[in-house]
């Protein structure tokens, strides 16, 4: 023993899930809001968002379908445009 002081170990039930959110933390829509800043410049399909935002199309056929549900785009052909 080094003889240091160890705090007391918390149970399980005392620590934070890793699947819960954080306290404080909210989603402010980076991602959603860069899309549709693309998208009202043109007509463009997800791979190109993709392209363009740097991140994989699966994730961003994600972010637009949210999109679309929520009625800020439309999906035409393989296209996204604004929703007017």
């Amino acid at each position: 023993m080094t003889g240091r002081r160890r705090g007391r170990r918390q149970s399980r039930t005392e620590r934070p899930h890793r699947n819960q959110p954080q306290i404080g933390r909210r989603h402010r829509g980076g991602r959603a809001d860069q899309a549709i800043a693309l998208i009202e410049v043109t007509g463009v399909t997800a791979g190109e968002v993709a392209k363009t935002l740097k991140v994989k199309p699966n994730y961003l056929y994600r972010v637009l379908g949210d999109l679309d549900k929520a009625g800020r785009v439309k999906k035409g052909d393989c296209r996204y445009r604004p929703a007017r």
